[in-house]
């Protein structure tokens, strides 16, 4: 199985102060209602889908101190159950003392792909090896993108 990692502020999450894409409502608003479960770009429950239906595996990794159990109950609200999540206190736990040299290091998770905003976690993909799709927050046509890029991988 292939894994494929989406980050979560700026990609999946608007951000609160300046959000720049549409949101789409979740699945399960009464669990939504009881997490205060955000509500995912326009497109992210379509995708996922689409990719679990092609064999992926669908994951989170994310910089944020957000606890794992809320950010795979957040998903559920929408209808996705996550494989992996790493978050902060994931990733600091796995790459120990080299956990300050990279934003993101989706090989020692067995991720095969990250879809991030950052353009510096796709130049970290660039210099290590390991594939990002960097995705602008404003790019309506993301989705595409990110089918675009994997389908040759």
């Amino acid at each position: 199985m292939r894994h494929i990692a989406f980050d979560l502020d700026d990609l999946l999450l608007p951000d609160p102060t300046e959000p720049r894409f549409a949101t789409e409502p979740h699945r399960c608003a009464v669990l939504a209602w009881l997490l205060s479960a955000p509500r995912f770009r326009v497109g992210t429950r379509t995708l996922l889908e689409d990719l679990q239906r092609r064999g992926w595996r669908i994951c989170v990794y994310t910089s944020s101190a957000r606890d794992a159990i809320w950010i795979r109950l957040a998903f559920l609200t929408h209808g996705i159950w996550l494989s992996k999540v790493v978050n902060d206190a994931v990733h600091r736990s796995r790459l120990g003392q080299h956990a300050s040299r990279t934003v993101k290091y989706p090989p020692a998770f067995d991720i095969d792909v990250l879809v991030d905003d950052s353009i510096a976690v796709a130049e970290q993909g660039r210099q290590f090896g390991f594939q990002v799709v960097q995705i602008d927050p404003s790019d309506d046509q993301w989705t595409a993108r990110v089918l675009g890029e994997i389908g040759s991988s």
